[in-house]
């Protein structure tokens, strides 16, 4: 029974091939809407996973541009202090100094960004830095950092808008 329905299956075929209809039965495989819409939905689920990613990193790497941009600040302000402690007791400065040529080191020690904001008390200094997310990050001289930083917590005179600092002093 077997032999006579292979057989009939390749006469059949044999017959659409002359009439220039390829066969879609057996020798090619059948691809039904069954499987297309379950293609179409897990290639669905792969392509949110990708797209929920991305957007939770997004943040996450400008929050961590911020607290890099802290660290910059820090070794600006040490390479301002130990070139002025040369010539006596060591001196931080504000943001002016460090971006442009009037600071101890007489070169550029930091790149200009609406960003940072740097107050300096006294023989100490806190840096403020701000994400585009909005999240405010803080080191001072001792080293010590914070993430946990309120608007309140900013300089007299400066706000956050848009992710960057407002100076108004």
């Amino acid at each position: 029974m077997k032999n006579l329905n292979a057989h009939k299956i390749q006469a059949r075929m044999a017959d659409l091939r002359k009439k220039g209809i390829r066969a879609s039965v057996a020798e090619h495989g059948v691809i039904d809407l069954a499987s297309i819409v379950v293609g179409v939905i897990i290639i669905g689920i792969i392509s949110t996973g990708i797209v929920a990613s991305v957007f939770a990193l997004i943040p996450f790497t400008q929050d961590k541009a911020a607290e890099q941009a802290l660290g910059a600040v820090s070794t600006a302000e040490s390479v301002q202090y130990s070139f002025s402690s040369a010539d006596g007791a060591g001196v931080y400065v504000g943001l002016d100094e460090l971006v442009g040529l009037g600071n101890a080191a007489g070169e550029s020690l930091l790149q200009d960004s609406e960003s940072i904001v740097i107050e300096v008390t006294g023989n100490a200094y806190t840096a403020y830095s701000v994400s585009p997310t909005g999240k405010i990050y803080s080191v001072d001289n001792t080293g010590a950092t914070a993430d946990d930083v309120v608007e309140a917590d900013l300089p007299t005179g400066v706000t956050v808008l848009d992710g960057e600092f407002v100076d108004a002093r």
